[in-house]
């Protein structure tokens, strides 16, 4: 995990989020905290987006370094300065494990199937073991809960079957 640095704009019902390290990474929400969560969605599925095709990723800068750099000094006059955690990948290192053989055939089965190496397939398996809830393969986008209207649609759907199968009977 890598703290990035965010600028939040806006006034109460519209927020939007950028990241001066990430540039045309934006995202938004209805409150501050909303912005955050899809600003952190955002930035996960953009510094994807970029390994995926082969960009660069850029240095992260620490809040001197970007409030030093003339281009975003006018957005540090009205915004609100924050950092969200990133998944940014590190050098990636050699281990030597120990496994059972068998265990090993399944997985380079699995592996290959997906189009992974064997070394994409435990890093995404130790993902989703690490972050249980979000998935390894995809990225899981919005963490905020349903909406009422949603809950309120589901509880209904069930009280109509309920009745339904009451008639049933």
């Amino acid at each position: 995990m890598v703290a990035v640095v965010a600028l939040v704009h806006g006034k109460p019902g519209a927020y939007g989020i950028s990241f001066p390290d990430f540039p045309g990474c934006v995202s938004g929400g209805a409150t501050v905290d909303e912005s955050l969560r899809r600003g952190r969605d955002a930035l996960d599925f953009h510094v994807e987006s970029m390994i995926e095709v082969g960009e660069p990723l850029p240095k992260i800068r620490d809040i001197a370094e970007i409030k030093a750099d003339p281009e975003y000094a006018d957005d540090f006059a009205d915004a609100m300065v924050t950092v969200v955690d990133a998944e940014v990948p590190a050098k990636a290192v050699r281990v030597n494990i120990s496994i059972d053989e068998r265990l090993l055939d399944r997985i380079d089965r699995a592996a290959e199937a997906s189009g992974e190496t064997r070394s994409g397939f435990f890093a995404a398996a130790a993902r989703e073991r690490l972050h249980p809830g979000g998935s390894a393969g995809q990225m899981q986008r919005f963490d905020e809960p349903p909406s009422p209207a949603y809950r309120h649609e589901r509880a209904k759907s069930a009280r109509v079957k309920k009745k339904r199968q009451s008639r049933a009977r």
